[in-house]
């Protein structure tokens, strides 16, 4: 499809105990990127929402007219940096995640229904 090939370091699903019952699976697809360098000749962060973007579009296949969007399951991406950051950075750890800042309509929609990907970058 045209797209960048993406190597994830190590990318795996883990089940959701709490949220899962007979009838309903939750699952949490989890990237796990181990990182040299905070500063790779780019912003990490936005290296991590194109992993969770792509990582959200894997979970469905081809899109066609039938596509059932309620399949969708939360992303996470976890940086963990080592080298190359700021002083006041050090020993941080940093949530990037969507939010409904400003909805008009009468009725709120569910956070769960927006809130699939969550980024962490966790500068050591």
């Amino acid at each position: 499809m045209n797209e960048k090939s993406t190597h994830f370091d190590l990318a795996f699903q883990a089940k959701n105990p709490q949220l899962s019952t007979e009838d309903i699976q939750i699952n949490l697809h989890i990237d796990l990127e181990p990182q040299k360098t905070y500063k790779p000749g780019y912003p990490i962060e936005k290296r991590g929402l194109y992993y969770l973007a792509r990582r959200l579009s894997a979970q469905l296949s081809l899109i066609y007219e039938g596509t059932d969007y309620n399949l969708l399951s939360k992303c996470y991406s976890i940086f963990i940096c080592r080298d190359d950051i700021a002083r006041k950075d050090r020993y941080s750890i940093s949530f990037y995640e969507m939010t409904n800042t400003k909805n008009t309509a009468y009725t709120a929609v569910s956070k769960e229904n927006y809130d699939l990907m969550t980024l962490v970058v966790i500068k050591s």
